[in-house]
């Protein structure tokens, strides 16, 4: 792993491996720090590596600061590596309860006072099973994952 410091230039070149850091990761980290330094990326130099070189944009361009936001800037990484992993994690979780909230917020067609939800004269019978269908698989999957989390 490349990591050097130039207190002339104000910068931190530093290497990630592109296995452990996706491409997302490290433009959000960039994003995360815009405020305090100047990213630079070079991901067609190496193949499994990623070359960042990290250009603080203002206050004093010592070490230790040019060391703070190199450590800050790698675990802004990490975060934006476990939060796409926590999103991925969740996506049932998530989807469940989108689909609780819609279904949710559908008319009784069986109430005489209520008028039809919108496009739900247009379903077919099978349409109807099949999201019927679809909402009992939800649940039965979100009852796993809860078995899953105890």
């Amino acid at each position: 792993m490349l990591f050097e410091i130039d207190t002339e230039a104000g910068d931190a070149t530093l290497s990630v491996q592109n296995s452990l850091y996706s491409k997302q990761a490290i433009e959000g980290a960039a994003h995360a720090l815009s405020d305090r330094a100047d990213v630079y990326v070079d991901d067609e130099s190496e193949p499994e590596e990623t070359i960042i070189t990290l250009e603080l944009k203002n206050g004093p361009k010592d070490e230790a600061s040019i060391k703070e936001v190199a450590g800050d800037f790698l675990n802004e990484m990490l975060n934006q590596t476990i939060g796409k992993q926590q999103l991925a994690d969740n996506a049932k979780l998530t989807q469940y309860i989108v689909t609780k909230a819609l279904m949710a917020a559908r008319r009784d067609p069986a109430d005489p006072l209520q008028p039809p939800a919108a496009g739900d004269d247009q379903l077919t019978d099978e349409q109807k099973a099949e999201a019927a269908t679809l909402l009992e698989k939800a649940e039965k999957d979100f009852e796993a994952m809860q078995k899953e989390m105890s």
